[in-house]
This record gives C-alpha cells, sequence and structure tokens, in this order.
C-alpha cells in the first residue's frame, strides 16, 4: 500500500536530507581545510626534530672556525675560557716578574684609594701626582 503524505510533508522531509548532505559537504571541507592548514607547521616541528644536512654542515662549519683561533692560541702558549672568547696570553721571563709587580703596585694603589675617600679630589690628585714620582725615583727591590 502506498502511503499518500501531504505536499508539505514531502517538501519538508527534502528540506531536510538537503540540508543534511549540505552541513555534511561542509563539514567534510573544513575537515581538510583544517588538515591542509596543520600540513605546513607539522612539517616544520619536523624539520626541527630532524635538521638537513645543509643545516648540520654550516653548523660544524661555524664550530670549526670558531676553534681554529682557539687552538692557534693555545699552541702559542696562551689559555682561553670556554665560556668567554677574550685570549690570555702567559708571559715568559721578565715580562712575567714585571706583570706581578705592576699588579702589587695597582693592589697598593687602590688600597690606598680606598683610605682617602675623605680627601678632596683635587688634594687626591697631588697625592697621585706625588706617588707615581716617587715611584719613578725608587729603585726597584723586590
Amino acid at each position: 500500500m502506498i502511503a499518500c503524505t501531504s505536499p508539505l510533508a514531502m517538501a519538508s522531509d527534502t528540506t531536510c536530507v538537503a540540508l543534511a548532505s549540505a552541513s555534511a559537504e561542509r563539514s567534510r571541507a573544513s575537515a581538510s581545510r583544517k588538515a591542509a592548514s596543520l600540513r605546513p607547521s607539522a612539517s616544520r616541528i619536523c624539520d626541527c626534530f630532524r635538521p638537513s644536512a645543509a643545516r648540520i654542515w654550516a653548523r660544524l662549519s661555524r664550530s670549526a672556525i670558531i676553534w681554529r683561533p682557539i687552538d692557534s692560541t693555545r699552541l702559542a702558549g696562551g689559555l682561553m675560557s670556554l665560556i668567554s672568547t677574550r685570549v690570555i696570553l702567559m708571559p715568559h721571563g721578565c715580562a712575567a716578574s714585571s706583570t706581578t709587580r705592576s699588579r702589587r703596585s695597582l693592589i697598593a694603589s687602590r688600597l690606598d684609594s680606598n683610605s682617602s675617600r675623605s680627601i678632596e679630589p683635587m688634594t687626591v690628585r697631588m697625592l697621585v701626582m706625588v706617588r707615581l714620582r716617587m715611584a719613578f725615583c725608587r729603585p726597584e727591590t723586590w
């Protein structure tokens, strides 16, 4: 037996089916667009964890460029801190003793300047000039 439906009911059923298929199509398109937008970032993240051969080569060549002067400095008798690029060359012979003397005089001058904070600036300059003259006139007895 064929059910007789009214044209209004038939139109309503047709509209529901049409809307369901349209929204399903939109959601499928939305999902594919979302996946397409995430694909480049996923490949970039993958590149970060797996560096290319060019990146590895660049990093190794930079390391080689940095270590060349460090190695030549060490061969020349100098020291280089691993956390700093400042080169420290160790003095030999009479240069070593003169640096020790100048280091001692620097320490002594700093001690003197700490004790003379209450003196006026002009007086301090005069004291320094007098001490320098005395230092040049006096023979070394170290």
